[in-house]
């Protein structure tokens, strides 16, 4: 009850503010729309065209944890100096695994078997949710005084959809074609439906960011961006499926796919549960010397540090950019003027064959 009060207390301050501002607009003809939107997406372990694929052009997955990381967000709005109002969407995923699984899951889909006894155990995790609502923003702060300018931004979310598995457990190979399987698999998933279902499954939420902006010295600038500082999501009949396949087989059927004749066990339930986004932030320093502008920047994602250096030429239509990024090992370039940004990230020019990928676009007017 307390979650429930706090997110209808922050809904209905966000719209009080934002009828509060939107009146004004009749009155100032300073407001201006804006339109931005990045689709990015990085795998350690394979292409991002191949995932679905058969895996037959490579995996190449780091030892120990591997990630496979989408974050997608478009918003569009009008500013008015330090507000901002939009309408935000945002789709996001995380995939987390390791190098044995992903070697169990590329042979599975190659129908190659191991030449002796081998052993797998297996372990993943991927969460995928989306979103989209109402988000109100304002800077607070001179952005030629001492201290920082801090912009404090605060969203309404509706339609709210996620899927949540986990799977784990063991798979054990003995020559000819003799399995022994000990799967353990969890999900929460608002788009499955299931005979006798009591309601169907919705979602919303709210989120605050937080951005901080410091001028140390004159040509020397620092920025901080917090997303989902705090937040909250409401899901209500969220379906939940548990699973365990405890089974010996030794045949594969005629497609080379193990025929399972299991031993299978499981529940279907319903439940409202509320659940925190996962928090992720950047920071960076900017050193402007009028013609050139370098950069260095570390952002922070699912666990995952992402370090990059960035260097700019001013022209006098705008900035012209490279970025180069170590995690994923991408460079990038970048054009932005007055009233376009364009951005391109990626560690290959075959994008096709890219295991990470990034475009970034925003207009203002």
């Amino acid at each position: 009850m307390a979650v429930a009060a706090r997110r209808c207390l922050l809904a209905g301050a966000l719209w009080v503010v934002s009828a509060t501002v939107a009146a004004q607009a009749a009155d100032e003809p300073a407001w201006h729309p804006y339109a931005q939107a990045r689709a990015w997406a990085a795998y350690d372990a394979i292409a991002i065209a191949d995932l679905d694929g058969d895996w037959a052009g490579g995996v190449q997955p780091r030892g120990g944890r591997n990630v496979m990381l989408q974050r997608h967000r478009a918003e569009a709005g009008v500013e008015r100096g330090a507000w901002r109002i939009g309408w935000e969407y945002r789709q996001e995923a995380t995939l987390i695994t390791d190098r044995q699984t992903l070697g169990f899951v590329r042979r599975y889909k190659q129908r190659i078997k191991p030449l002796e006894t081998n052993s797998y155990a297996l372990a993943a995790r991927l969460e995928r949710w989306s979103a989209q609502g109402l988000r109100l923003g304002r800077w607070f702060g001179d952005a030629d005084g001492l201290l920082p300018r801090v912009r404090i931004s605060g969203a309404v979310y509706t339609r709210a959809s996620l899927r949540d598995t986990a799977l784990d457990g063991s798979v054990l190979y003995r020559p000819v074609d003799q399995y022994e399987v000990d799967l353990r698999r969890s999900e929460a998933d608002t788009s499955a439906r299931y005979p006798f279902m009591r309601e169907q499954p919705g979602g919303a939420g709210v989120s605050m960011a937080l951005a901080l902006a410091w001028r140390l010295a004159p040509a020397l600038t620092a920025n901080i961006d917090i997303d989902d500082l705090w937040s909250v999501m409401r899901y209500t009949g969220l379906p939940f499926k548990e699973e365990r396949l405890d089974t010996k087989v030794s045949a594969l059927d005629a497609d080379g796919y193990i025929n399972y004749r299991p031993l299978l066990s499981g529940v279907n339930r319903q439940a409202t549960v509320n659940r925190k986004l996962g928090r992720s932030g950047n920071a960076g320093l900017t050193y402007d010397s009028g013609a050139l502008l370098l950069g260095a920047n570390v952002e922070r994602l699912a666990g995952v540090t992402i370090p990059s250096l960035s260097l700019g030429r001013r022209f006098g239509w705008g900035v012209l950019s490279t970025r180069v990024e170590s995690r994923f090992r991408t460079v990038g370039i970048g054009i932005d003027t007055d009233h376009l940004n364009v951005a391109l990230q990626t560690d290959t020019l075959r994008l096709h064959k890219a295991k990470a990928l990034g475009l970034t676009m925003a207009v203002r007017f």
